[in-house]
C-alpha cells in the first residue's frame, strides 16, 4: 500500500534559553499523521533555516543527515517486516522500541485467499476460492482500498460492511450474510493467532432468511416437452 512520509526539522524557537539556544526537533508525517522527537542538538533559531532544512552549522547538518539516514533505516525495516508504517512506529523504533507485526485487514484476508488457492483440488475447490476473492474485492472497495490494522476494527465498521453488501451492492440478505461469515472467519483467525485481543463479531448476528423454492407447473413442463428444437446437441439437453 502506497504511503506518504515525509521529515521535517526545526528549531523550537518558544523553547529559547539563557544562552539562546533551543532544541532541535524532527517531525515524521505519515499519511497526514504527525508525531515530534526532540533530538540531541540545541542552536540559535537563527542559525537555522526552515525552507532549506539547512544550518549554518556543518555539525549540526551532518547530524540532520545522520538523523534522517536512520528513518529511512527505519522505514525500510519495518516494510521489509511487512508492518504497517505509522507515524508513531518510527518514532519508537527511533527511541528504540521494539514495534512488532501488526497485520491490516485486506493483507491479513489476502494472505489467507493466497494460502487458500494452494489447496484448490486438493481439500477445497475452485469455488470456494472465488467466493473469498469476491468477498475481498468487496471490503476492499468498501475500504477504498486503504488497509486499516485488523486491531483497530471495531463493530461499527462490521454493521458498515453488512449495510454496503446491500444497500450500495444490492445483495439479497441470505448472499450478504454469507460474505459476512467469511469475513469473520478472517477475525476468527486473528484471534486465534494473537492479532487482536476483541473481535468486532462478538455480539453481532445475522439471520438467514427461509426460502421457499418454486417449481414448474405440470403445463409448463408440458411446453418443454412438446417443444420442437432443430439442433441435436440441444435436444439432448
Amino acid at each position: 500500500m502506497y504511503q506518504t512520509i515525509s521529515v521535517r526539522f526545526l528549531v523550537a524557537s518558544s523553547k529559547v534559553g539563557k544562552d539562546g539556544t533551543a532544541p532541535l526537533f524532527m517531525s515524521i508525517i505519515v499519511d497526514g499523521k504527525r508525531v515530534s522527537i526532540q533530538l540531541k542538538k540545541k542552536l540559535k533559531p537563527s542559525d537555522f533555516n526552515n525552507n532549506t532544512q539547512l544550518s549554518k552549522i556543518d555539525d549540526i547538518n551532518n547530524y540532520i543527515g545522520i538523523v534522517r539516514s536512520r528513518i529511512m533505516e527505519i522505514q525500510t525495516d519495518l516494510f521489509a517486516q511487512r508492518i504497517t508504517l505509522t507515524a508513531q512506529k518510527i518514532k519508537d523504533c527511533f527511541n528504540g522500541i521494539q514495534v512488532s507485526k501488526q497485520w491490516g485487514l485486506l493483507e491479513l484476508y489476502q494472505h489467507h485467499n493466497q494460502e487458500l488457492r494452494k489447496m484448490v483440488g486438493i481439500t477445497i475447490t475452485k469455488n470456494t476460492c472465488d467466493k473469498h476473492d469476491y468477498v475481498f474485492n468487496y471490503l476492499n472497495a468498501y475500504m477504498a482500498n486503504k488497509d486499516k490494522p485488523i486491531a483497530e476494527i471495531k463493530a461499527s465498521f462490521i454493521t458498515g460492511f453488512y449495510n454496503y453488501l446491500r444497500h450500495d451492492i444490492k445483495q439479497e440478505n441470505n448472499t450478504a450474510v454469507g460474505y459476512m461469515k467469511k469475513v469473520k472467519m478472517i477475525f476468527k483467525i486473528a484471534a486465534n493467532d494473537g492479532h487482536i485481543h476483541k473481535n468486532p463479531f462478538d455480539g453481532i448476528r445475522y439471520s438467514l432468511k427461509k426460502v421457499i423454492p418454486t417449481y414448474l407447473t405440470d403445463s409448463e413442463v408440458l411446453t418443454i416437452w412438446q417443444k420442437q428444437i432443430g439442433i441435436k446437441r440441444m435436444e439432448q439437453v
